[in-house]
């Protein structure tokens, strides 16, 4: 014996069914076997039928509306403003046996609403950006939270099957909400990170994509290189080149620049100094014995000349600057 919270259940995913089965039917690759199995679908019960038409109407409703919420959702994501009320005024044109009948329920609305409306046509992204020396926090309306660091530019697009992001260019912080029924899709050059729920980084600078997770789990698809990250891990690689480089390390090390200082572990300064112009204005270079050279060191990034100093007290080089670069150079060629 089932009560009426079990009822509600029931009818809410018939309501999830039907959704999805309207949207194949009226995608663009739909043919006849797709009406076929939806047609044997309605034929094995009647609460079906009452589903189905449930959902047709509502399509008529949001096909007539759409405009208006979508400019509603652009003014303010978390209003209250999809009220619909299935009126049976106008119809789409669908073959002429599917059942025509009874209302829809409220509880359904944003259900159905993501499920075909969303499903059939693509949200706009949104795009965020930072300058050199610049970061900035997005919050997204479904509690994730992306921090972006120096340089770095990714654009944001959700609906209501996936999260979708692309990062451009530099370096992101991710604390993604749960959603088991929304996959947090990361995009970034040529690999794709995959995540339900969890905190990582990715940087991506001079060909070069760093992915380090701090909590939960974490599945990276690249060429040749699919692995499943847990906290305490990095995968690294080059764009374009099969196989990447998996280890553990203090994850909480990719995540200081959030605090305004970067960690380095036996980099050669050449990388570092890379890395150091997505901070500052004027490129920093390196001479090739000053490149290979190896740098361990926790870097406050307060500005230019200091960091530079920094790294004449840490390691024996010296700097020549130019108006227009910064060279780095073993300090036996400096003299």
């Amino acid at each position: 014996m089932s009560d009426g919270h079990d009822h509600g259940r029931d009818e809410a995913t018939l309501d999830r069914q039907a959704a999805d089965r309207f949207a194949r039917v009226h995608a663009e690759s739909a043919d006849e076997t797709d009406w076929l199995a939806l047609e044997a679908w309605l034929a094995e019960a009647p609460e079906r039928n009452a589903a189905f038409e449930r959902v047709e109407r509502l399509w008529a409703e949001l096909d007539e509306r759409g405009p208006e919420i979508l400019r509603a959702l652009d003014r303010d994501p978390r209003a209250d403003i999809v009220r619909l009320t299935a009126s049976p005024r106008r119809r789409r044109t669908l073959p002429r046996w599917l059942p025509i009948g009874a209302g829809l329920a409220a509880s359904l609305v944003l259900a159905v609403f993501a499920t075909v409306f969303l499903g059939r046509s693509e949200s706009p992204a949104s795009v965020y950006a930072t300058a050199r020396g610049q970061t900035r926090t997005v919050a997204l309306m479904d509690g994730s939270v992306i921090h972006l660091n120096s340089a770095s530019s990714i654009s944001v697009r959700m609906d209501g099957h996936r999260r979708r992001v692309t990062l451009a260019e530099g370096e992101a912080a991710f604390d993604v909400a749960k959603d088991p029924t929304r996959p947090f899709v990361v995009t970034v050059g040529d690999q794709r990170v995959t995540v339900v729920g969890t905190e990582f980084d990715i940087l991506r600078h001079d060909g070069r994509i760093a992915v380090t997770v701090r909590r939960g789990i974490v599945a990276v698809h690249a060429r040749r290189a699919d692995a499943k990250l847990t906290p305490g891990q990095q995968m690294v690689r080059h764009e374009g080149e099969a196989g990447a480089v998996v280890r553990l390390v203090q994850a909480d090390d990719a995540f200081a620049w959030r605090k305004g200082y970067v960690i380095y572990k036996d980099r050669p300064l050449a990388e570092v100094a890379s890395d150091l112009g997505r901070y500052f204005a004027t490129p920093i270079r390196t001479d090739a014995a000053a490149g290979r050279l190896a740098f361990s060191g926790a870097l406050v990034i307060d500005n230019e000349d200091a960091v530079i100093g920094r790294l004449e007290a840490f390691l024996p080089v010296r700097a020549d600057r130019t108006g227009r670069e910064i060279t780095l150079r073993t300090a036996s060629a400096a003299d």
